[in-house]
């Protein structure tokens, strides 16, 4: 059941529903906004209950439409529900993926499109996000992007200054990720790579005095921390290319960072596999730079290795 606006609005939210729980508020939220000129996009990823009911609960609030895929991709490669979602656009210019553990505040809709009016020249926006644990208690301050980020600023921020960057908080130029955007299953990867290959040069435009709220889940999985990892090497990857000479951290700290966070394969992975997925790296490459990735990564390793002690 849904209810569609005469007009095709110029924002879309999509909704990719991988299970009941939480979408109540994650909708409750859009149907608070004080500017509900948009679209809503329901995408069921063939989750066990009924969510008939809960669209029509909304239709009179919300442009809500319901569509109900038979496979379910979210267990094995959410981004390829994502993008199969996509494809449920009717021509929406600007595009965010509101998964069901993030809640807009009410003014974030009246304020994305104020600052699109006054900043069009940026092909993906930002709301600041405040983390919640799973009953909702604020576990973390709300990391301030500031009001224009450049992509090498950006990279700083998430992984010298440990901000977060959940997909959520992300609006995206429709146009630009259909032309840029990867879905090919590394969730964390395909997270930062669109918005890191959309933001392109122009960077993220803050939308000011509006936030999302991001609950994170009540105990982590290894198997998603492990799909994570090796996610997030991958990206660090890509990242060599897009920036090429002008990487925005010095060689040193890329090896830090880079080493650190394959360190955390350990022990799933033995040293041997660790070390030939580290020394991949492009910033590991050179006699030099070799030597100081070998000491980078026994440092890392000496360091997970205390890490796990200490779980013991």
């Amino acid at each position: 059941m849904h209810s569609i606006m005469a007009t095709v609005p110029n924002i879309a939210f999509i909704v990719p529903a991988y299970r009941a729980a939480d979408l109540h508020k994650t909708l409750q939220s859009l149907a608070m906004q004080t500017d509900r000129d948009f679209s809503v996009y329901l995408a069921d990823d063939a989750v066990p209950e009924d969510l008939s009911a809960l669209t029509a609960e909304f239709e009179d609030a919300l442009s809500v439409r319901y569509t109900r895929f038979e496979e379910r991709l979210g267990d094995v490669s959410r981004s390829k529900h994502l993008s199969r979602a996509l494809s449920l656009l009717r021509g929406e210019p600007f595009v965010c993926f509101l998964e069901g553990d993030a809640e807009l505040t009410p003014d974030c809709v009246k304020r994305l499109r104020r600052t699109i009016a006054r900043h069009p020249e940026y092909a993906v926006y930002h709301w600041n996000a405040e983390i919640l644990d799973a009953a909702g208690a604020p576990i973390e301050k709300v990391s301030r992007y500031g009001v224009s980020l450049r992509t090498d600023k950006l990279f700083r921020k998430l992984f010298m200054k440990g901000f977060r960057a959940p997909l959520p908080a992300f609006v995206f130029r429709t146009e630009t990720l259909l032309s840029k955007g990867v879905f090919d299953g590394e969730t964390y990867r395909t997270d930062l790579q669109n918005i890191f290959a959309c933001a392109g040069e122009t960077g993220v435009r803050t939308v000011r005095r509006a936030r999302i709220r991001q609950r994170t889940a009540a105990a982590p999985d290894p198997a998603l921390q492990e799909r994570e990892t090796l996610s997030r090497l991958a990206f660090f990857r890509w990242s060599e290319t897009f920036f090429g000479e002008d990487y925005p951290i010095s060689v040193g700290d890329r090896l830090d960072l880079f080493a650190e966070t394959a360190a955390r394969l350990y022990p799933t992975y033995t040293a041997d596999e660790v070390k030939a997925r580290f020394m991949a790296f492009d910033a590991c490459q050179g006699t030099l730079r070799k030597l100081k990735a070998s000491g980078a990564l026994r440092y890392a390793m000496k360091e997970r290795g205390k890490e796990l002690k200490g779980t013991i």
